[in-house]
């Protein structure tokens, strides 16, 4: 299929001729002039069930064999779940650099299970996903061994908008500018239950990874200094200790924590990533008892300056 402007609309019709005909490069093209919202209402019954197996057949085209050749009987498990349309399953099977892509086979227990809409399966699948927003927003589930659900990046070659294969199946890829505003719109509840077991620790793990970026070095001139965070979950989920070196104008962050730090920040999971994404202010979160900090108060206060997180307005 010839690349031509994408329309307004993608009537029935339209989409079973991208299932059918469109090449991988142009379908990413036009899923990614698409609204999200616009394919939901779009992908609709026959045409939505074309769409899901033209998806699967294309999977073995994103996989790279070399990185999966040391993998010998994985499976990756699909639930596609849509208001209004009957569930399906959909099992991935990597085997010694092969894969195979198809109905879930009963018995049959996925290493990592994904669990999302018709819509968000054809945006990841053509390199146009947000899936850490989805996470934060319900969309998209991860149950299993989560740690290798980060793996599955390496593993397949997702064609980009460009046409250019990118490896980006990460469901946990945390951009900050994405999602700021999700963060700020959700009910803390709602993030709180979503944000459990492993997921919820690789989730605290990437925001972490992101302190460098905010990083001022000219405000650390002098500083030798370690801010440790001690970020609580319910009940019956661990403290996470985890801690940010800042000295010889570098800052790095230590997801072991450290033993003695300058100062030590407690707070919930919630309101780490509120702070992480610009939806919470620290001396603010002080007061009202959400943010508690132990040690050298004088010099917590000092160390905060020295990050600017980035507004979830831009």
């Amino acid at each position: 299929m010839s690349s031509q402007p994408t329309p307004s609309t993608l009537s029935h019709d339209d989409l079973v001729a991208l299932a059918r005909d469109a090449d991988v490069a142009e379908l990413a093209r036009i899923v990614r002039d698409r609204d999200p919202a616009a394919l939901r209402r779009e992908l609709r019954g026959d045409a939505r069930d074309l769409v899901l197996e033209e998806v699967f057949r294309r999977f073995p085209e994103y996989v790279d064999g070399d990185r999966i050749a040391a993998l010998e009987g994985v499976v990756l498990g699909f639930r596609i779940v849509d208001e209004g349309a009957a569930g399906s399953h959909h099992h991935v099977r990597f085997d010694r650099g092969s894969c195979q892509a198809g109905p879930a086979v009963a018995g049959v227990d996925p290493r990592v299970a994904l669990q999302l809409g018709a819509a968000e399966l054809l945006l990841l699948a053509t390199g146009n996903g947000r899936p850490a927003e989805w996470l934060l927003r319900g969309l998209l589930d991860v149950s299993g061994d989560a740690p290798f659900a980060l793996e599955l990046a390496g593993f397949f070659r997702v064609p980009a908008a460009d046409g250019e294969p990118t490896a980006r199946l990460n469901p946990l890829d945390f951009d900050v500018g994405a999602i700021s505003r999700v963060i700020g719109e959700a009910d803390p509840k709602q993030l709180q239950r979503r944000l459990r077991g492993p997921i919820r620790e690789l989730v605290v793990d990437q925001a972490l990874a992101k302190f460098p970026e905010f990083f001022k070095p000219h405000r650390a001139d002098g500083v030798d200094a370690t801010i440790g965070w001690a970020i609580t979950g319910p009940d019956d989920e661990p403290t996470l200790r985890r801690a940010i070196r800042i000295a010889d104008g570098a800052c790095t962050p230590l997801h072991e924590g450290a033993e003695d730090p300058t100062a030590l920040i407690r707070l919930d999971t919630v309101e780490f990533l509120k702070l992480i994404t610009g939806n919470s202010q620290p001396a603010l979160a002080f007061v009202r008892r959400k943010l508690k900090i132990s040690g050298d108060l004088p010099a917590a206060a000092r160390l905060l300056t020295m990050f600017v997180i980035p507004s979830p307005n831009g």
